[in-house]
C-alpha cells in the first residue's frame, strides 16, 4: 500500500512539474509571439492540456445546468 501511495504521490508531482512548465511557456510564447516552444511541450506531454479541456468542458456543462439551459 505504502508503494502504490508514493507511486501515485510521484506521478501528481510530475503533472504539476509539467503543468508549471507549460504555464511558464505559455507566458513566454504570449509575450514572444512564438507558440513553437510550447507547441513542443504539449507534444511531449499532452497531460496538463488535456486535464485543462476536461475541466473547461466541465465548467461550461454546471455553467449551463446553473442557468438553466438559456443560451
Amino acid at each position: 500500500m505504502d508503494r502504490v501511495k508514493a507511486n501515485l504521490k510521484a506521478r501528481q508531482q510530475e503533472l504539476i512539474d509539467s503543468t508549471k512548465r507549460q504555464l511558464s511557456l505559455a507566458r513566454k510564447a504570449g509575450e514572444s509571439r512564438d507558440a513553437a516552444p510550447l507547441t513542443e511541450a504539449v507534444k511531449s506531454d499532452p497531460r496538463p492540456a488535456a486535464l485543462l479541456g476536461v475541466i473547461l468542458v466541465l465548467t461550461l456543462l454546471m455553467a449551463r445546468k446553473i442557468t438553466g439551459g438559456r443560451g
